[in-house]
């Protein structure tokens, strides 16, 4: 018989006893035939750092593009760092999407603006600031700046107006 927790005579082989190290053994870790394949990792057995017999499954390395944003290591690299808008680029990377529906692209924060709004300083990490259907130096796009000679420039749907005329106008 096996010396457990460590041992393990997975090949069921007598003449062999205990061929496998069931606290290192990728292929068998714990118990026999428990594969260390951890979802979007490279992964590992490793025996368990709280001082139990029992060992478990841990990330060594995320595959490119994933990221184990969680701490644990039953579900792997479970965030996408290329595409995921709340791990954009890596952990705690979350996209704004203030006005706009955020996305994640190669890693990179994306961003498509609500109608009427607009990313005009192209900063995406304000989200779309703009009001297009109000604001006199962005009206109905971005950069379209109301005139204002001869009376108060005025945003209204989109389209420039002049809310009071001047003096003698």
């Amino acid at each position: 018989p096996c010396s457990p927790p460590t041992g393990g005579n997975c090949d069921q082989d007598p003449s062999n006893g205990c061929e496998v190290d069931l606290t290192t053994d990728n292929n068998n870790c714990s118990f026999c035939t428990n594969v260390c394949k951890l979802p979007h990792a490279q992964s590992s057995c490793e025996p368990n750092p709280s001082g139990s017999p029992i060992a478990r499954c841990v990330v060594k390395q995320c595959d490119s593009g994933w990221a184990d944003c969680d701490g644990n290591p039953a579900n792997g690299c479970e965030s996408s760092a290329s595409t995921d808008p709340s791990s954009c680029g890596g952990c705690g990377k979350k996209c704004n999407s203030a006005n706009g529906v955020a996305g994640c692209v190669a890693g990179k924060c994306d961003l498509l603006c609500n109608q009427g709004f607009g990313n005009c300083d192209n900063n995406i990490d304000n989200g779309c600031e703009v009001n297009l259907l109000t604001n006199v130096s962005h009206c109905g796009a971005c950069g379209t700046l109301c005139p204002s000679q001869n009376g108060t420039p005025t945003c209204t749907a989109g389209k420039c107006t002049t809310g009071g005329c001047g003096v003698g106008y």
